[in-house]
């Protein structure tokens, strides 16, 4: 009887542990399901973050702080800067700076006093800037060689007069006077070609910089001012006559403390503008250049050179799978027949 029970009891056992590995056996196995359930759902997420996004590319004009340079007329180049709120306009007044540590006591008194004067006759707001730029040594050399070349005609001319005097009318007085003047034309050219090398050599050895004065002033149109909404020439023509009047003015207070200025054209507020926000650039990439070349784009649109590669060299692959796939065809022809 016992070894029946202890029979009947290993029975129950041995059910027991197989009912337990096969409960252990199925859960191992969803969870491997599950695992694998995930595992492309990873992929897909993989996927969508690796998309490339699309860049979207802008010109300059979008980057800075005005909408445009307006000119007024073909005749009359002056420029105004619109603002982005296209109700603001803004004219630059270029003054002709002095050297107030050359003058004397009186002359600097008389100067601050007419300053003074100048701005307690101002009823509108001005801004006063000064940038400091590099000598475009191009230029002086420019004009320096126009002005030696100047002296040297002039010493041609004297020598030829000189030369017939002296064959024609040899005890013509006038001879020696302009063999003086040829002797003072030639000291003034090899002074001028000294002076012009001493500058180039000073500019190339260090920067020589030169600092330029503005007041801008502003003009805000205001349509409750008009009885009717202005068309754009309009608002350009009303802003126009405005800081003229106002930039008048300022030059006239400006005459009195022996200082000069004059309202700045299209292309020199876009010279100004461009030495401002490219400083170190400037120097080396003129403005004439950048104008003339068109150089308006902060974004280039260009295909990457070595893109243009790939694809001139998968069309010589595609033109070269065709050629092989005709001498295939004509191979298989000749087998067949």
């Amino acid at each position: 009887m016992t070894g029946i029970v202890r029979y009947i009891m290993l029975g129950i056992i041995f059910v027991g542990i197989a009912g337990l590995a096969f409960i252990l056996i199925n859960d191992s196995r969803k969870t491997k399901n599950k695992k694998t359930e995930t595992k492309p759902k990873n992929k897909k997420a993989k996927s969508k973050s690796n998309k490339k996004t699309k860049t979207t590319t802008g010109a300059t004009q979008e980057t800075l702080p005005f909408k445009s340079i307006e000119i007024y007329s073909e005749d009359n180049p002056t420029g105004l800067i619109l603002k982005d709120d296209l109700i603001t306009y803004v004219g630059i007044l270029e003054v002709k700076g002095i050297n107030y540590n050359l003058l004397d006591i009186a002359e600097r008194e008389i100067l601050e006093k007419s300053f003074e004067m100048l701005l307690n006759g101002i009823d509108y707001p001005i801004q006063l800037f000064i940038q400091s730029r590099r000598i475009d040594i191009e230029n002086y050399k420019k004009k320096y060689e126009s002005r030696l070349e100047e002296q040297r005609n002039d010493l041609t001319k004297l020598s030829d007069k000189i030369e017939y005097y002296k064959e024609t009318d040899p005890e013509n007085k006038e001879i020696e006077q302009l063999i003086s003047k040829y002797k003072k034309v030639q000291s003034q050219l090899e002074y001028g070609e000294k002076i012009k090398e001493y500058i180039v050599q000073r500019c190339n050895q260090k920067n020589m910089l030169e600092r330029r004065y503005y007041i801008a002033v502003s003009h805000i149109y205001n349509d409750s001012k008009f009885k009717e909404q202005l068309t754009e020439k309009e608002k350009l023509s009303n802003a126009f006559f405005d800081i003229e009047n106002k930039a008048s003015s300022l030059i006239s207070a400006l005459q009195r403390a022996k200082l000069s200025g004059k309202l700045l054209t299209g292309e020199e507020i876009a010279e100004l503008l461009y030495i401002s926000y490219n400083k170190a650039d400037s120097e080396h990439y003129k403005f004439e250049n950048a104008l003339k070349s068109k150089f308006s784009h902060l974004y280039t649109t260009a295909e990457p050179v070595e893109r243009k590669a790939m694809k001139r060299r998968l069309e010589d692959l595609q033109k070269e799978e065709v050629k092989l796939n005709q001498e295939i065809d004509e191979l298989e022809e000749k087998v067949g027949a």
